[in-house]
Order: structure tokens, then sequence, then C-alpha cells
């Protein structure tokens, strides 16, 4: 086929470094199939231009073009775009929304009654039919789904259904969501394959001391504001509680930050409590941060993506849960022991023992890196698909 194609990556972002994370993993193998394609990612100026600006910046800085929506003045900027010559727009990296010719979106986890229909609608819904008359492919890559009870969002998700090529699932649960919802001429694109961010390997960054830094603390606000208070402060017990096992140990424990500021928030506020503070270490690079994953002793994260990184290179680690997305992936790796429930302390330091003791540390990294094995094939089996549908 023609590589000279133009595809737009939706519901990828440089604020969480999980879906920063997922769009290098898809940069990576579409340069490498298609080395001749445009990679887009779109850029709404009506937010605001500092904001669009810095945006810009990002996008191009990582060899990617750009898509302007929105308004400024009550003027369309995408009319206003389409009257400029193509010689203006190359110099600018701008491609119109006309050109693309696929939809690639990555978003994790954005449809469901946990976000609504509004935000479905915004994400990617309002735009499907108009997409599909246009002659464009229009796939959705491994994520997170359902349910779908709430009023309005069976709509939604039919609709996503009915315009879509593919649609993959990427655990058991959300598969299920889909199915209940899928007509029987729809059957066919809907398919179970695990989070592709397997496939792409960590970098350690330059000057990390693995020495000093052995157990990562992932922390996640939304352990807190999705959950009733009483368990928002079991969390906070539990992740000081954690540390402090740890700190009885040979082993030195960080605190690595997988967002931003209310991340933050959270570590500064444990270590308020702890008699001896840990390191709080930023990371730019999302593969620098799983760079650091695969080379410490251990793991504790609330951050989807940083379970994934850490399991799909081996690294023995615990995980909390605010949806079903973590239970699902502990699954996929046979590793069910990995979740740690809020409001169990005792059982909570039994399994940072286990997490901790050399013995057991080196048995389960030999369990993970086999199960490992076998998930990244299901994410090569899973662009294959996504080759031939473009292709087709």
């Amino acid at each position: 086929m023609n590589n000279n194609i133009n595809i737009e990556i939706r519901g990828v972002s440089f604020v969480n470094k999980g879906a920063e994370l997922m769009l290098h993993a898809v940069k990576e193998q579409l340069e490498k199939k298609y080395p001749n394609a445009k990679l887009i990612m779109e850029v709404n100026v009506g937010r605001g231009l500092t904001k669009a600006k810095d945006e810009i910046n990002k996008i191009t800085d990582n060899g990617l073009f750009i898509k302007l929506v929105g308004r400024r003045y009550k003027i369309s900027i995408p009319l206003l775009l389409s009257f400029l010559p193509n010689r203006i727009l190359s110099k600018y990296n701008i491609v119109l929304e006309k050109d693309i010719d696929v939809i690639l979106d990555a978003s994790g986890f954005a449809f469901g009654d946990q976000w609504g229909v509004d935000f479905a609608r915004k994400r990617l819904t309002s735009n499907l039919s108009k997409w599909k008359k246009q002659g464009k492919k229009i796939i959705l890559l491994p994520q997170a789904f359902g349910p779908f009870d709430k009023p309005g969002m069976k709509a939604e998700i039919g609709e996503i259904l009915n315009e879509s090529n593919l649609v993959f699932a990427r655990d058991e649960v959300s598969f299920g969501y889909l199915k209940e919802r899928v007509s029987e001429k729809n059957e066919g694109k809907v398919n179970l394959k695990p989070d592709f961010t397997n496939l792409i390997k960590g970098k350690l960054p330059v000057g990390f001391d693995t020495s000093k830094h052995q157990v990562a603390i992932i922390p996640n606000f939304k352990m807190v504001v999705t959950k009733q208070e009483a368990e928002g402060e079991y969390y906070y017990s539990l992740l000081k509680r954690l540390i402090e096992k740890i700190q009885q140990t040979p082993f030195h424990p960080f605190f690595l930050m997988h967002e931003g500021k209310k991340d933050e928030d959270i570590a500064k506020k444990i270590n308020a409590q702890l008699e001896k503070p840990i390191p709080i270490i930023w990371e730019s690079h999302p593969v620098g941060i799983k760079g650091i994953i695969g080379n410490v002793h251990a793991v504790v994260t609330s951050r989807f993506h940083g379970l994934v990184s850490a399991l799909s290179q081996g690294t023995p680690c615990l995980a909390t849960s605010w949806s079903h997305k973590y239970e699902m992936l502990l699954k996929d790796y046979n590793y069910p022991d990995g979740l740690l429930p809020l409001d169990d302390l005792p059982a909570s330091d039994e399994k940072i023992y286990n997490l901790l003791n050399q013995e057991k540390n080196a048995a389960t990294r030999e369990k993970l890196e086999e199960q490992s094995k076998k998930q990244k094939a299901f994410s090569k089996e899973m662009w294959e698909i996504v080759y031939r549908e473009i292709e087709r």
C-alpha cells in the first residue's frame, strides 16, 4: 500500500505519563510499519493560545503533526486554515481533518458510566458519523470500557460500535460490557487484546542510582477521590504503613510520580507523617519512568500503567485498585496476589514481606517474565489486525 498516509492519534496527552507512554508505544509501531506516514495530534486553540502553543511545541518536538480545532473570536480555525495553500500548512506541520485517513483512539479508559455521555461525545462520538462519511478508518486500540447503565450511555457505545472499524477491549470485564451491546452485524469488530504499552522498552535515565532507590511507590489521587472518605483515609494509612515496613528492611523506598500535583500532594502528605521522609522522584519522559520500574527491586503502584510497566518487565509489584482494570490486568499475568486490600493491614504486611524477600521476589520475577512473553505476543497480534484493517 501507499505508506504516505495520515494517521491521527487520539486520547493521548503529555500530562498523564501513562497516556504519554501510550503515545510513544503507538508511534513506535507505526513508524516501523509506515515510515512515510504523518502521525497527527489534535490541538484545541479555543482553550487558550498559551496552552495551545505549549501543546504544539510538545507535539512537534516528538516529530508529530498538528490538527487544529476550535474557535478564536468566533472564527472557526479549521475553516480559516482550509483557505491556506499547502506550502503554508506544511511549513507549520499542520494537517487538515479532511486529509486524515485513519483515526486511532488510545484513550485508555474514557467510555463508560464513570465518565458519562458528555465526555464520550467530546472525546469521540460527536465526530464519528462525519468521519465515517469522509471515508476514514476508525480504530479503538485496547482500552477499558463500561459499564453502560447510566442514561444515554448505551446509545453512545452503540454509536461507537456502529461507526468504528475495530474496537479492542483490554480486559475480560470490558469485553463483556461491549459484547452485551454489540449487534450481530458488528460482532466481528470487537476484539480482546491487552494493553499495548507492554511492547515498548524502558530506558533507565542517566544518573538514576538503583542502590539508593529500590522500591518505587506510585500514588494516584483517584484512590482518594473515587472512594468513600473512609476508604481514602485507608489509602493514606496503607501507603504510610507499607513505607515504614520497607524502611525496616535494607531496601530504600521512594515515590515515583506518574502524573501531576494531585499525586505529589499524596506523597507530601504521607512524607509529613513519616519519621524518615522518602525521596519524591520526577522523570519527564515516560520511557524513563518505565526504565526505572524495570530496574528496581519492587513496585507498589496505584497507577494502571505503572502496573503494566512492572508486570511486562517482570518486576515484582503490588497494586491498589479503583477500577476493574487493575484486577483484570493482574489476572492476565496470573498474579491475583498482587492486589493490595485497603482495609486489611495485616494481609498487606504479609504481601510486602513476600514482595521484598529475595527468594520470593526472584520466583515472582520469573513467573511474571513468562507471562509477559504471552501478553506481548497478544499485543503483536493486535497490531497485525490493525495493519490489515488500515490496508484493506
